[in-house]
């Protein structure tokens, strides 16, 4: 299991949410930052405030994604907004190719790469 889907795993049904301050200390960045990052519609808050805001589990992962890729490949903030759709398009592609191999060598025993 990898950290993203413990991070995304639900306790017992209940849905774990988190504060602001709580997404900056976990994910190690500024207020301003996860500012940025909603503006941008990479997280979305549950609440009308930022007092009141709630972010679920996949908040986190999304922001600490969304800090990785800036710090590593220095993507800004449309780049960011851009890539979840993309790695998940691309997660999927990957298992129906996994999926196509696996009926592809019933038929063909010769391995293919």
């Amino acid at each position: 299991m990898s950290p993203n889907e413990i991070l995304e795993f639900e306790f017992e049904s209940r849905v774990v949410s988190y504060t602001l301050a709580e997404v900056c200390e976990i994910c190690q960045v500024t207020v301003d930052h996860i500012y940025e990052l909603i503006d941008y519609g990479v997280l979305d808050p549950v609440g009308t405030s930022s007092a009141e805001w709630r972010f679920s589990t996949r908040s986190i992962v999304q922001a600490r994604r969304a800090v990785r890729l800036q710090r590593d490949l220095e993507l800004n903030l449309a780049g960011i907004a851009l890539s979840p759709d993309l790695l998940d398009e691309n997660a999927r592609l990957r298992r129906e190719l996994q999926i196509a191999r696996a009926h592809l060598a019933r038929f063909m025993p010769l391995p293919i790469e």
